[in-house]
Formats: structure tokens, sequence, C-alpha cells
């Protein structure tokens, strides 16, 4: 055997080797959610892509589930066990709008088949209309079925291996990550110092008064578009859609830029679908607790018993925070919420 021969071969035998012990690693870590084990070294998880990682997590787990949970980041903190009377799914994600849950559901539906409930968090700012570039952008971004061949190449990556490490690091020492999910699914978040959360609260109003409730504001109907094509294409599963309950600080901003009569319009809609509608928002019991949130908008982990206690339980037509809102009370309801509403000034 010749000289190039024996130097292709060592060659060729060296890069299968690296990668087969990338893959490995890779695998042993599991950072996108493709097997299911659990160790010391993966029990954290880090946040990478959350389409991505609880895509892999539903299609390639072994698991039994008969409802799912849509919604943006204010519902990914919400636990699947404290739903007691179903098998949930949390399939919420960071930065979703109401036209890509018919993408995910079908996702859903492929592997798990229709589901018996469809629990939805319903946001307000999605009310806000987008250029159609970012409507495009959301009606492509469904997931894709996952193959064996995807799986693979996703444990020879590079960049795969980057999210290894990190996450071997976040096990090592968990204060390093702010967002860590564990091996079912769950969210944690680390919560903010004080003069740190203060200070993302602030900013947060502000973005919310001079962009997503600013003067170029145009009120867009996808929530309550998304909701009937939902119910036409899921006519057997109950359908509950909660308002994520925004803290009252940032509610004050809402009605300061003059929003109150578009979520007055927005509650209307909802309500008109014959969807079973739970609204959270506004001043209440909960939302004016400042250590029920991380943030403006966002509410802490350990909120997601009690949330998840107020949507079974106003599905049902009781009443305390969160009122469920029908076409007989709609008018009551946003009377009430006028009056309670206290516009805020920023300094």
């Amino acid at each position: 055997m010749n000289q190039s021969k024996k130097y292709l071969l060592v060659l060729a035998a060296t890069t299968t080797s690296i990668c087969v012990a990338v893959a490995v690693f890779n695998a042993w870590i599991d950072p996108l959610w493709i097997f299911g084990h659990s160790h010391s070294w993966n029990q954290h998880q880090i946040s990478i892509n959350q389409r991505v990682q609880k895509s892999n997590y539903l299609y390639f787990g072994d698991h039994a589930y008969d409802s799912v949970l849509l919604g943006d980041s204010r519902s990914t903190t919400l636990r699947e066990s404290d739903f007691s009377n179903m098998r949930l799914f949390n399939y919420s994600l960071n930065s979703t709008y109401p036209d890509e849950y018919e993408g995910l559901l079908a996702f859903y539906s492929s592997i798990q088949g229709p589901p018996k409930n469809i629990l939805i968090g319903m946001a307000f700012f999605t009310t806000r209309s987008r250029i159609k570039s970012e409507r495009d952008t959301a009606k492509s971004s469904a997931p894709e079925t996952p193959s064996v061949l995807d799986a693979v190449q996703s444990l020879v990556s590079l960049d795969t291996l980057r999210y290894t490490l990190r996450t071997i690091r976040a096990n090592a020492d968990p204060l390093r990550e702010r967002y860590l999910y564990d091996r079912s699914n769950t969210l944690t978040i680390r919560p903010l110092a004080n003069d740190r959360r203060e200070h993302a609260v602030q900013r947060q109003l502000r973005e919310y008064r001079t962009i997503r409730y600013g003067s170029d504001y145009v009120y867009e109907d996808i929530g309550p578009k998304a909701l009937l094509r939902i119910r036409k294409q899921y006519p057997n599963a109950n359908v509950v859609v909660f308002t994520t309950p925004i803290s009252a600080e940032l509610f004050g901003v809402l009605v300061e830029s003059g929003r109150f009569e578009d979520y007055a319009r927005w509650l209307g809609d909802l309500v008109a679908t014959g969807t079973t509608v739970i609204d959270m928002m506004g001043v209440n019991a909960f939302t004016t607790t400042t250590a029920n949130y991380l943030d403006a908008h966002h509410f802490h982990t350990n909120q997601s018993s009690a949330i998840a206690e107020i949507v079974q339980i106003r599905s049902e037509g009781q009443t305390t925070v969160g009122q469920r809102v029908t076409q007989d009370n709609l008018s009551e309801h946003i009377r009430a919420q006028r009056q309670g509403a206290t516009p805020i000034r920023l300094p």
C-alpha cells in the first residue's frame, strides 16, 4: 500500500473516530432532547431552541398525552403536572404568535392524535399588526418532522457540541444559567436581584409604551381568527383560552397608551368565537402582587399551580381571580375592568 493510501485511511479512521466520539458525547448529554435518559450531568437542560427541543421531545419520546398547552414565553413556565385533570404537553414557545398554533397542533396530532383539551395562553401584544415578512416567517415556522438522519447529523454537529459543553457547565453550576429545563419539560427561571428586576421592569414598561402599544399600533385579530380555524379543525376538543396575567403596572401602561378599547375589542372577538375565555388581566389580587412576577409581564415559575388552578376551575364557571367572560357578562366585565384600571406615568 502506497503512502498516500495509508494517509487517507488514517485520516478517514481518525475523522470517523472523532465523529463517533462527538456523537456519543452529545447523545450522553442530549441538549436537543432526542433521548430520554437523565443523569447528574444532563438533568438541567439549557434553553437553546424551544421549537426544536420540544418537538424532538414530543417526536422521539415515549409519551401518552391527551392535551396540549400553547402560548408564548409567559406560558412556558407552567408545569404540566399542575393540570391534574389531563395529561398535558406544554408546547408553549418563546415569541410565538397565534397564527403559528395550527402548525404546532398539526405536529402534535400527527404523533399523539387529536387532543382532548387545547389550552391557549393568549397575550394582548399579539394584536399589534405585523409587517408581511413577520407574518410569512410565522406561517413557515411549523415544526418539520424529524428523521433518524436529522438526529445523526445533529449529534455530530459542532454547534451541538457547544450546547453540550454549556449544558455540562450548567449542571456543574446551575447559577450560570437563568433559564433551565429539567428532563420532563419543566422550566425554572432564576429570579433577578431586586435592583436588576426593577431595571428590567422599567425597561419593559417603556418598550410596551413606545413600541408594543405605541402610536403605530394597529389592531389585528389574528388570535380570534386562529381560534375559529382551530375549533373547525378540532371540533371535538375542549378549547380554553386564558389571557396571560401581565402585572397591574403593565396593564396601566396599556390604559395610558389608549389601548383599552382595543383590549375590549379583543376580548369581544375572542368570546365571539364560542371558545371558553378566562380573562386574568386587569387589576386584581394576582396582578398587584409584585412577588408573583419575574419582571413586568412574566409570572414567577412558583405561580404555576395558581395559574393552572384558575384555568381549570374558572373554565367551569367559578370566579375569583380570572373571570370567565361570556356574551352575557362581557359588557359588565369590560365596565369593571375599566373602573379598576389606573394609568401610570413613567419616570
